[in-house]
């Protein structure tokens, strides 16, 4: 069984974790309301911690203060609808038409706000379990595995009662109703994860292009330009800059259509899964490392905060 993001299973009785996550629900709102109403200190000291310096906000210059300046002022519905992973599929439809948008999609086999051992293991293996309202809370159980689906169903309604981004103002995940999704996984042929391809899309064309590969057993990237051109840079600690690949198959095709999902949107990253044989849309995402992920080296920062105009500004 393989996993991201927050998975660790609760201690204890489940009485015992429903009390202590309702106790930390009202924690982080407390948390994050006096922090909103004294000028975000909080926010500040954990940008300046993850990223290497104070933000700038007035006016925002770098990518990732202009993802942060995004969460602390633009209020979009739609952004909710986009980072609901079951919206998100009713979205795209709308966007590209249901006959276009349903192979762009993993198949979803069920949805659920009450999930138990028994509904999970009736997918079979194979298949990846999300929680809609956050980003990379997932559990993967690849084909002809035996996991512990009474684990799996704990962890799930654990997920359930948090709210994912609360103390880092990601406003977005707070207007989404929770639930759990269950989709078929995809992967390659040795059962490894399929790869990430995004594409960071800035007023409706794609500037920069990035690849993961095995993101969730050794991790390697690689950044790339337009042209396919790649930059000597890396977005994650753990994870190492991929030697330079040749550009997948079907490139152009998957970077239309992600600048045609992102049309009307300043900035957007369009994430797809990729295999051999298949790719599929996995998210959408507006707060890209939550305005906090660390460039190495960080001038790249700066340069793709240039690339997105934000409010007018430049």
């Amino acid at each position: 069984m393989g996993a991201g993001g927050s998975h660790s299973t609760p201690g204890g009785p489940e009485w015992l974790s429903v009390l202590r996550d309702a106790a930390t629900r009202g924690k982080n709102r407390v948390y994050s309301g006096v922090d909103r109403l004294r000028g975000y200190p909080w926010l500040r000291r954990e940008f300046a911690r993850r990223v290497g310096h104070p933000p700038q906000l007035d006016p925002p210059r770098t990518l990732n203060e202009k993802v942060t300046w995004r969460k602390l002022h633009v209020r979009d519905p739609l952004y909710a609808v986009i980072s609901d992973k079951v919206a998100l599929r009713g979205h795209l439809a709308a966007v590209l038409g249901a006959g276009r948008a349903a192979p762009l999609l993993t198949d979803l086999l069920g949805v659920s706000d009450r999930p138990t051992a028994e509904w999970l293991a009736g997918f079979g293996t194979g298949i990846a379990i999300k929680a809609n309202h956050a980003s990379g809370w997932n559990l993967f159980v690849r084909e002809g595995e035996t996991p512990d689906w009474e684990t799996l169903a704990r962890i799930a309604r654990h997920w359930l009662r948090r709210r994912y981004g609360v103390r880092k103002q990601e406003w977005a995940y707070s207007q989404v109703r929770p639930r759990i999704l269950v989709e078929r996984l995809l992967t390659f042929p040795d059962g490894r994860l399929a790869d990430d391809l995004k594409f960071w899309v800035f007023d409706g064309i794609c500037r920069v292009q990035q690849i993961e590969h095995d993101r969730f057993g050794t991790p390697a990237q690689g950044i790339y330009d337009r042209d396919w051109k790649q930059f000597p840079l890396r977005l994650r600690a753990d994870a190492g800059v991929a030697a330079p690949v040749p550009p997948p198959a079907r490139l152009e095709e998957l970077r239309a259509l992600a600048e045609e999902i992102a049309a009307g949107h300043d900035y957007l990253r369009v994430d797809f899964l990729m295999t051999e044989s298949r790719f599929a849309l996995n998210e959408l995402t507006i707060y890209r490392g939550s305005g906090m992920n660390r460039f190495v080296p960080d001038h790249y920062d700066r340069e793709f905060g240039d690339l997105w105009t934000l409010g007018g500004l430049r």
